[in-house]
C-alpha cells in the first residue's frame, strides 16, 4: 500500500511538471507573434508633448540634485573600481610568490604557538 502511495505521488508530480512545461512552451511560442498593429505618426506624437517631457521650470529647479547624484554615483563607482583592482593586484602578488607567503605564515604560527601574544 505504501508503494502505491509513492507511485501515485510520483505520477502527480510528473503530471504537474508536464502541465507546467506545456503551458510555458505554449506561452513562449506565442510571445513572438504578439506585435503592435498601429501605423502612422500618431504613436510618436505623445513623446513630443509638454506633458510627457515635463515642465522645464520644474526640472531646472532639480539640477543640483542631479549633479549631486551624478557625483555620488561616479565616486562610488570609482571607489568600487579601485577596490576591485586592489583585490586583483593582491591576488596576483600572492600567486606570484605563494611559497614565500606560505613560509611567512608558518613562521608566524610557530612563534605564536598558543595564541596571540
Amino acid at each position: 500500500m505504501n508503494k502505491k502511495v509513492k507511485t501515485r505521488k510520483k505520477s502527480k508530480k510528473l503530471l504537474m511538471f508536464l502541465v507546467v512545461f506545456l503551458l510555458t512552451s505554449i506561452l513562449l511560442a506565442n510571445v513572438g507573434s504578439v506585435t503592435a498593429q498601429a501605423t502612422g505618426e500618431n504613436l510618436t506624437t505623445l513623446f513630443q508633448t509638454r506633458a510627457f517631457r515635463g515642465s522645464s521650470e520644474a526640472l531646472q529647479g532639480m539640477d543640483w540634485l542631479g549633479m549631486f547624484l551624478h557625483y555620488a554615483i561616479s565616486w562610488f563607482s570609482f571607489l568600487g573600481l579601485c577596490l576591485t583592482l586592489y583585490q586583483k593586484f593582491i591576488t596576483l602578488l600572492y600567486l606570484s610568490a605563494r611559497t614565500m607567503f606560505d613560509n611567512i605564515e608558518e613562521v608566524k604560527k610557530s612563534r605564536m604557538k598558543g595564541g596571540f601574544a
